[in-house]
């Protein structure tokens, strides 16, 4: 009981020291925009523990879009197959990479089925 109670302190502690004492001055901070709304609870959890990431929507076979269960933080792949934060930016880049996979495959499920075919 002893050891729960020390890392409930030990928890609190954290959230103070980091709520109060990280001044944000960085007018780039203020201008990104995030896709992740979480509350303090849940971003607490997250930083401690780490995310709980699971896939969201798969774009292609390699690019796929991740949700954290806990605090919906969401990221995606980027070009060098590393995960990066899914911003405006790369929705709008998986979304048309999405139609252009979407587009070759039924091109390929075409020509598969006129050679069998013939």
């Amino acid at each position: 009981m002893y050891f729960i109670e020390n890392i409930l302190y030990f928890v609190v502690y954290l959230y103070i020291f980091f709520k109060f004492t990280i001044p944000i001055t960085n007018a780039y901070y203020y201008m990104k925009t995030t896709t992740s709304n979480p509350t303090s609870v849940s971003k607490l959890y997250c930083s401690i523990f780490g995310h709980q990431y699971s896939v969201t929507k798969k774009v292609t076979k390699h690019v796929k879009e991740y949700t954290c269960k806990c605090c919906k933080k969401q990221l995606t792949t980027n070009g060098n197959g590393n995960l990066t934060e899914l911003t405006p930016k790369f929705k709008e880049i998986n979304s048309i990479l999405e139609i252009i996979y979407a587009k070759r495959m039924s091109r390929l499920n075409q020509k598969i089925y006129a050679t069998t075919a013939a």
